[in-house]
Parts: C-alpha cells; structure tokens; sequence
C-alpha cells in the first residue's frame, strides 16, 4: 500500500447518501405512509420535508440512498446514522427495509413515529 492510497473503510456506505429519514407515519398494515425527511442539496441540507410511500420507493428504485437517523441540535448538516434503507421484493409489493431489521410486518422499524 502506498503513501498516498486510501483504504476503503466500512463507514464509507454512510459518506454518500441523498436523504435522511427522520421519522415516519405508518398505517395499520405496518406500511409507511409518510416519512419526514431531510434532502441533500449539494454540500447542505434541506429542511424537513414530508414524502409520501410511493415517492419514496419510486426515488429508492432510481438508485438513491436514504439512511434512517436523526439531525444533531445546533450542528446543521451532521446527522446520527442508524442504518441504510432498501428496497425489497418483486413486483407491486414492494416493502422498505434496513440492515438492522430485513423481515417483517413493520416498514422501517428502526424510524420513530411522528
């Protein structure tokens, strides 16, 4: 390994990513409804912003990369990650999941409820 060669680290999946998902609003079915969000807009970050379920898969099936976390108090764009979503299954039935909990009724259980 040279001097000037980087080594590729396990938190470089948590450097590059589009939204935070901050929270959501699920339905009885375990289904997010809705999900606040913060979006990267170039080296900043957007307000919180609401998306609804169908946008959001829609924009995951695009290639871009949402992580579950929280925005830290007066720190602006620095976020507490928990983990990446995924999209998982086939066809119309679509489910958003995580690392942490790939099954399962509930949609991205690590994200609290607002």
């Amino acid at each position: 390994m040279g001097l000037f060669s980087r080594k590729k680290n396990a938190s470089d999946e948590f450097k590059k990513f589009d939204g935070v998902i901050e929270a959501v609003r699920r339905g009885t079915d375990g289904e997010i409804n809705i999900a606040r969000y913060y979006e990267r807009r170039g080296p900043t970050w957007s307000d919180h912003m609401l998306i609804n379920r169908d946008d959001l898969v829609r924009r995951v099936k695009k290639g871009e990369k949402f992580m579950v976390g929280e925005r830290q108090p007066y720190l602006g764009g620095t976020f507490s990650l928990i983990s990446p979503v995924h999209l998982t299954g086939n066809g119309g039935k679509e489910k958003l999941v995580t690392a942490n909990s790939p099954d399962g009724k509930i949609e991205i259980r690590e994200a609290p409820l607002f």
